[in-house]
């Protein structure tokens, strides 16, 4: 994925998280030391948390949590890492391993699980919760707009009924709880509705 791209909406628009990163509350004054460095960003209704291995060490291990990211609620929460792949529920203070190579980081994407769906946005971009906006939910129905053209990514407890991209009848990817919805590719918004 092209960087500049990855970065920014149809409008030239930087996709920014709503405050600046910041180091976990068990991670200050650590940058050097040979474990685990976290730090936060809210992003709209989630965060974003950055592991990585900052230490001059081959690799380091340690744990996080939904909970290292302070400000979210208590509840339960779905997390995307578009660099392992990894898509999963987690409860806010499960406690989950990972080791990272020198040099080693990921950017996990959070955001919470609210009438069963979490919306993770936009796979090809960085911020992928800054690439929606406007989510709304009605019962089971969930609706949104997508700042540019891509792969819409959600976890779902089950797989949709209906999917409409502009009010036009449209096909989603279910599988293991996460639903894939593929809007063209082109610069505008689109607007997503979910049930």
């Amino acid at each position: 994925m092209p960087l500049l791209k990855s970065l920014v909406d149809a409008e030239g628009r930087t996709l920014r998280a709503d405050t600046p990163l910041r180091p976990a509350a068990d991670c200050l004054f650590q940058i050097q030391a040979p474990r685990l460095f976290k730090a936060f960003s809210r992003s709209g209704e989630g965060a974003l948390l950055l592991l990585a291995n900052l230490a001059d060490v081959d690799a380091v291990e340690g744990t996080w949590r939904i909970s290292d990211a302070a400000g979210l609620a208590d509840g339960d929460y779905a997390v995307c890492s578009p660099m392992t792949g990894m898509v999963s529920r987690l409860a806010f203070d499960q406690v989950m391993m990972r080791r990272l190579k020198r040099f080693g980081h990921d950017l996990l994407h959070i955001t919470p699980v609210v009438g069963g769906a979490a919306v993770f946005g936009l796979k090809d971009k960085r911020n992928g919760l800054a690439s929606v906006r406007d989510i709304r939910r009605d019962g089971p129905t969930l609706s949104l707009t997508a700042r540019d053209g891509g792969t819409l990514l959600l976890w779902r407890d089950a797989a949709p009924k209906t999917v409409t991209i502009d009010d036009r009848a449209a096909a989603g990817r279910f599988a293991g709880n996460q639903l894939e919805v593929d809007l063209a590719e082109g610069p505008r918004a689109y607007r997503v509705v979910i049930s």
